[in-house]
């Protein structure tokens, strides 16, 4: 998981977060720094007194959330409150940069007030200020940042953290969804993304057609009787996992691992195939995987972990075999893909 410092400003806490460098973001925050250059601590506001009312009262928290970051306004009030006191304010002065464009994301800004540049590739796009927020493109459909965030007057913002983030996806999905909602307007305002990034890690932002239930349909096309609409999707079970969390468990330190042996169809986002530590591969939506583990080694011999927000749909192990059971031609075209698979990446 994600790892984090703590720095003490005065009397009081305050985040210091960190950029890792290199392809492992779960690489210790702490480990990642040199010559301050992503040490962000002299941008922290002032710490809080004793008794001040925003480190006390979460409803003095939530009010100035709900003025800074009115993109959650539809979210309930227990979001808010659980997000208000995950919030750390930071100050950027005039022509300081909050965001460089293709690194890891690391935080989402909410503008108390000021006003910040948007640039990509050099070129301004946009500008935004009070009650609006950024950053959150990297940290929900995209692995790096998609553009640069510079103050163009002193801006005073409350920082939301990476892991605080997804851990509150997994509390509440009306703030994950609030969040993928506001990332993709972002996406599909005419040049205001580097949109090779975002479209590496998620896909065809614009498609309409699920690349999961595609790939699930051109997969059950080898039936013999074809399913109905409604038992396929009775059989496509959605679920979600955060960056850094791992989707299926392997073979660690003598220990066989999962048994599950789902399938898994990513519909959106970017999955990372470890085997013994190593990365092997890289899965994207449409893709699935699942089938080594569900037809040919009782334990899955490699991990997978989620590089961005991932959605995927699963079918259950007893619900694939029912299916390969009563199709031959089913059977031989999902072992092809598991062959394919292991003579790719011998393990």
């Amino acid at each position: 998981m994600l790892d984090g410092v703590r720095q003490t400003v005065g009397a009081g806490y305050r985040s210091r977060t960190l950029t890792p460098e290199g392809p492992d973001r779960g690489t210790s925050w702490a480990a990642t720094s040199q010559d301050g250059e992503h040490d962000f601590s002299k941008h922290l506001a002032p710490a809080s007194p004793v008794g001040d009312p925003y480190r006390a009262s979460k409803r003095v928290a939530t009010s100035r959330l709900q003025e800074s970051g009115t993109v959650l306004q539809h979210c309930s009030n227990l979001c808010l409150s659980e997000v208000a006191q995950r919030l750390t304010p930071v100050v950027f002065e005039e022509g300081e940069i909050v965001i460089k464009q293709r690194q890891v994301g690391r935080a989402m800004f909410f503008i108390e007030s000021g006003s910040l540049q948007i640039s990509v590739n050099g070129q301004e796009v946009r500008q935004v200020s009070g009650g609006e927020c950024f950053g959150e493109v990297a940290l929900t459909i995209s692995e790096f940042t998609s553009a640069q965030v510079k103050a163009v007057s002193k801006s005073e913002l409350l920082e939301l953290q990476a892991r605080d983030l997804w851990h509150l996806f997994a509390v509440f999905p009306e703030l994950y969804a609030t969040l993928k909602h506001h990332a993709l307007e972002n996406v599909n305002r005419a040049c205001a993304i580097d949109m090779s990034l975002v479209q590496a890690a998620w896909g065809d932002v614009a498609a309409e057609i699920s690349p999961a239930r595609a790939a699930f349909d051109q997969l059950l096309q080898s039936l013999e009787e074809p399913l109905n609409a409604q038992t396929k999707h009775n059989l496509m079970n959605q679920v979600f996992f955060a960056p850094h969390q791992c989707i299926v468990q392997g073979f660690q330190s003598g220990r066989s691992g999962t048994s599950s042996n789902s399938l898994y169809f990513i519909d959106h986002g970017e999955v990372r195939v470890t085997h013994k530590g190593v990365d092997v591969a890289r899965l994207r939506a449409g893709d699935y995987f699942g089938e080594v583990a569900l037809l040919v080694s009782q334990a899955t011999m490699v991990s997978v972990y989620a590089v961005t927000c991932v959605e995927l749909f699963e079918v259950k192990a007893a619900d694939m075999w029912r299916l390969l059971n009563a199709s031959t031609r089913l059977y031989n075209v999902l072992l092809r893909k598991a062959t394919l698979t292991i003579s790719r990446h011998p393990f």
